[in-house]
């Protein structure tokens, strides 16, 4: 090789070892930027999480922050008072929204909306995002505040679905330490729409009393199908809740189970509501009463705690009708002309693993559980006493201590 290509393949490597040498200078350089990235965001939240404890208390930290993996804040906790502003509110505990419509509008997959004051929505409150929003009562001396159907609603008579207080069609919604109030005013719908794609959880200290109903069958509660495809899930679960003085003009005082639908109820009382049919209940699809009271409820015609019946769908599809007792689930001191304690229809069923009917009276026949001929009653365990008139499903002559 002669010299003139020696000097230009020395150029070319001293050329090659610089662009080597600027390349890793400029990685590094990047390297550092993004560690002090890295650096200043953790500062920036920590210090964040740190000013909000010093100023509420690590034990008071009312509104919920969310820090993903992105580093973004997510508001997870809001509140609605009736001092709010659906303008200039954010949803904090220090400036909250007017309305539950603006919290549910402005939370994400999963959050809590507070109820700070009563609120006395003017039309119906519809919940239709695949969302789990709890809804509760906050308050400084932990009483429950109230979501108050009165002269300030506008019932809606073009469709008595959109009477209803609240209309829940998609997602899960759950009531807990609340209560909704219907202020005896009489209207067509009542408390709570549910569709059977949706879930509703009522837990402890909620209550729902005090709607009246003079056009749709289930007063506090409606479960309204939009398949007839057998429920695939608890459409109602109450565990803990108070369901009491409702009235229904039609069917259902408390709660109406259509066809293609479930309740459950695994704890929780449902006390002093009143129907033609269903004093409590009436049941076309599956309710389950695992533990619980249902007490006290009365029916003009037939079941002062549950009327359980086949809803014929089409000439191949009927509703199921189906109705199982568990563990200590009582049904006492209810009546009615005809099942003071429950009622099934021909092709329907009831099915008693357990509990208590006891001291349900009826004016006409049966003051227990009164069967249609073509009825089902399977009886495994359980305890039937006292009810007024007896009749052959009675277990005990008087009811044990």
């Amino acid at each position: 090789m002669d010299v003139n290509s020696n000097k230009i393949s020395i150029a070319y490597t001293i050329e090659y070892d610089i662009i080597k040498i600027k390349v890793n200078i400029e990685m590094r350089r990047k390297l550092r930027r993004i560690e002090r990235k890295k650096r200043h965001k953790k500062i920036l939240l920590s210090s964040l999480l740190i000013t909000c404890l010093l100023s509420v208390g690590y034990g008071a930290f009312q509104t919920t922050l969310n820090i993903n993996a992105t580093g973004k804040i997510k508001q997870t906790d809001f509140y609605v008072s009736s001092s709010g502003s659906d303008t200039n509110g954010n949803g904090t505990k220090e400036n909250p929204y007017l309305t539950i419509e603006k919290a549910y509008e402005k939370a994400g997959k999963k959050a809590t909306i507070y109820i700070m004051t009563d609120i006395r929505p003017s039309k119906q409150i519809v919940f239709d995002k695949e969302k789990t929003i709890t809804i509760a009562s906050y308050s400084e001396n932990s009483e429950n505040n109230k979501i108050i159907k009165d002269e300030n609603y506008k019932s809606d008579l073009t469709n008595v679905y959109n009477d209803y207080l609240l209309k829940i069609t998609k997602g899960k919604i759950i009531l807990k330490n609340i209560t909704l109030y219907g202020s005896d005013l009489s209207c067509t719908g009542g408390g709570i729409l549910i569709y059977n794609s949706s879930v509703l959880e009522l837990l402890s200290n909620t209550e729902i009393s005090n709607f009246k109903a003079t056009q749709s069958n289930g007063t506090a509660i409606r479960i309204q199908p939009i398949t007839v495809e057998p429920a695939q899930h608890n459409n109602l679960i109450i565990d803990g809740a108070i369901i009491k003085d409702n009235i229904n003009s039609v069917d259902g005082g408390a709660i109406f189970v259509n066809f293609s639908t479930k309740f459950t109820m695994k704890n929780g009382t449902i006390i002093n509501n009143e129907a033609k049919n269903g004093g409590a209940i009436v049941n076309f699809g599956e309710t389950y009463l695992h533990n619980g009271i249902i007490n006290n409820n009365v029916a003009k015609n037939s079941g002062g705690g549950i009327f359980t019946a086949i809803h014929k769908i089409s000439d191949i599809q009927s509703s199921k009708g189906i109705v199982n007792i568990y563990g200590t689930a009582t049904i006492s001191n209810n009546s009615a002309n005809i099942g003071g304690a429950l009622y099934i229809e021909k092709n329907a069923y009831l099915t008693m693993n357990g509990g208590i009917i006891s001291n349900n009276t009826a004016t006409s026949s049966v003051g227990g559980i009164y069967k249609h001929e073509n009825g089902t009653f399977n009886y495994n365990s359980g305890i039937i006493c006292e009810n007024t008139p007896p009749n052959e499903y009675e277990t005990h002559a008087s009811c044990p201590n």
